[in-house]
């Protein structure tokens, strides 16, 4: 029932791509619509979570997870694909957006969280700035590793922290060898620090 479900959400979620891409090719929106019709539809969606959640937990985990997505795809394209939003203004909306696929997890399931923690860690790349931030970006990263861990603590999803950790590694070493550290490199190493100093205390507090 689960699988049906999830494919299902998936071939709504495909139908909802192929009518922006349909509108975009025809010039039936502006951008704004565009941008404001996906924040609305992502937000439609988890609220349609909560609505189905005593029905039935699947459906809710998938509508909700599919609201999250839409959101973190509305940001990314009013930021990166149209200018209509501001950077640093963006990235706080991330790093909601992405906290509340977190904390939504605790009441819907795994997906929710594998996509707010996919989310989270891909949407700053394809963000793009020709100014690069490190400060805002890894203490994001810090942040959602830290709510991450705190929901494996709460349901044992070990491997969504594992995944949180090797994210935050990763993104590491590309910063690494794609920016100059003359000036970064307190930033970086200062996550890692307080990164690895975290998931090595995290067994202590469960």
């Amino acid at each position: 029932t689960r699988l049906i479900v999830w494919v299902g959400s998936a071939a709504l979620a495909l139908a909802g791509i192929m009518l922006v891409h349909y509108s975009i090719q025809n010039a039936l929106l502006t951008p704004s619509a565009r941008v404001l019709l996906g924040l609305l539809g992502g937000a439609a969606g988890i609220v349609l979570g909560e609505f189905f959640a005593r029905r039935s937990k699947e459906i809710a985990q998938a509508l909700s997870a599919a609201g999250i997505a839409a959101i973190f795809a509305a940001l990314v394209a009013g930021i990166s694909l149209y200018d209509l939003i501001n950077p640093v203004v963006g990235l706080g909306g991330i790093v909601v957006t992405a906290l509340l696929a977190v904390f939504l997890s605790l009441r819907r399931g795994p997906l929710v969280a594998a996509i707010g923690l996919l989310g989270g860690f891909l949407t700053p790349a394809l963000i793009g700035s020709t100014t690069p931030r490190p400060l805002p970006i890894f203490g994001f990263f810090l942040l959602l590793q830290l709510a991450l861990w705190f929901v494996m603590r709460q349901r044992n999803w070990w491997p969504l922290s594992l995944a949180a950790q090797v994210g935050g590694a990763l993104w590491v070493l590309g910063w690494a060898l794609t920016h100059d550290l003359a000036d970064q490199g307190a930033v970086l190493g200062g996550f890692m620090l307080l990164s690895t100093v975290a998931a090595m205390l995290r067994p202590l507090i469960q």
